[in-house]
């Protein structure tokens, strides 16, 4: 669904007041992503202290409502763990005739890459980003936050432009699972019946029979943790093939670390764009990559990571199935899904 994510002046200066009464609106520039659904503003602010530049995250009208579970997040990273996250100056979530929820981040420096152009890199560059991601993966995965696996929901008050209090216990999962194989099987088959009527319902029976043996072979344990999935490059900043900023965290979910590490690597590679003819497969080396650095902070979770690869990237590619035309009208590629359903149904034979 395509929303409206353009803010007026007015709207952008009463957001940042509510926030901080003290700062003033300079200058705005707006920074659409293809595949954001959010409006989003780099703003330059006079603060007493002098100017600063930031970005106003704002929820345009009929988008739900996910900064507030986002800003709590990074308040939580920022105040526990040390990644390169931005800082969250103010939260809103309520406020006459303004775009709520809004936050106000610190603008963080290095360039985001689109995520169908993984080639803007250099292979050994990409590797680079991939081994810095997956250190940052490692110390997320020892956050102390969830006891269950599922989608994260914000528990905490409703705010009108104070920092969220980075306290744990303003998230929780929606509707908790503790048996991790029993709802990997309901995501499964929720995917697989999305593929019934379509262009791949001939492969779903194979599918599913695949996905059960794998899933009913995962190995444990299955421990609950913070889960990044969508890690792809437009959701991260480089300078100098280095990591500067892990950005746009609304996406965060409670899975096991082998999953979240599985998602990520492939998300960082293109996620479901690699299919596409004209985007680059470095899917081995960004795995490797994102090991490598994995293993330095936690080396004990390495092997699990690479023993339930396979289950985890199955369901990738079956996600990718059931959502194909829909993200690539999204970015343009329309051209290119019969080439990528085709090379999807060689994945999946393989």
């Amino acid at each position: 669904m395509q929303y409206d994510t353009t803010l007026t002046r007015d709207e952008l200066r009463r957001t940042v007041t509510a926030i901080e009464p003290r700062w003033g609106l300079r200058e705005a520039e707006p920074t659409p992503s293809e595949a954001g659904h959010h409006a989003l503003y780099r703003v330059g602010l006079d603060t007493p202290e002098g100017t600063v530049e930031c970005y106003l995250k704002a929820t345009p009208e009929g988008k739900d409502a996910t900064l507030g579970l986002e800003a709590r997040i990074l308040t939580i990273l920022n105040d526990r763990m040390a990644l390169p996250v931005p800082e969250v100056h103010g939260l809103v979530e309520r406020g006459d005739g303004l775009p709520t929820p809004a936050v106000l981040l610190d603008a963080l420096p290095g360039q985001a890459i689109s995520r169908t152009e993984p080639s803007a890199l250099t292979a050994s560059q990409h590797r680079r980003v991939a081994r810095d991601v997956g250190r940052h993966l490692a110390t997320l995965h020892a956050v102390d936050a969830v006891d269950s696996f599922g989608f994260l929901q914000s528990d905490g008050p409703t705010l009108g432009g104070e920092r969220p209090s980075g306290d744990p216990e303003e998230l929780s999962v929606r509707d908790p699972a503790t048996d991790w194989r029993a709802l990997l099987r309901e995501w499964a088959d929720a995917e697989l019946d999305g593929l019934d009527d379509g262009r791949f319902s001939e492969l779903v029976p194979a599918m599913e029979r695949t996905l059960h043996e794998r899933i009913d072979g995962l190995r444990g344990p299955f421990d609950p943790a913070l889960a990044r999935i969508d890690q792809s490059l437009e959701n991260l900043l480089v300078d100098d093939s280095r990591v500067t900023g892990l950005i746009d965290w609304e996406f965060t979910m409670a899975t096991t670390p082998a999953y979240d590490a599985v998602h990520v690597a492939a998300s960082l590679a293109g996620g479901p764009f690699v299919f596409a003819p004209s985007v680059v497969d470095r899917r081995e080396p960004v795995f490797e990559g994102l090991l490598d650095g994995y293993g330095e902070r936690a080396a004990e979770h390495v092997e699990q990571i690479r023993a339930n690869r396979e289950c985890y990237e199955l369901l990738c590619a079956v996600r990718a199935m059931a959502n194909l035309a829909d993200w690539y009208g999204m970015l343009g590629l329309t051209d290119e899904t019969d080439g990528a359903a085709a090379a999807l149904r060689r994945e999946v034979g393989d």
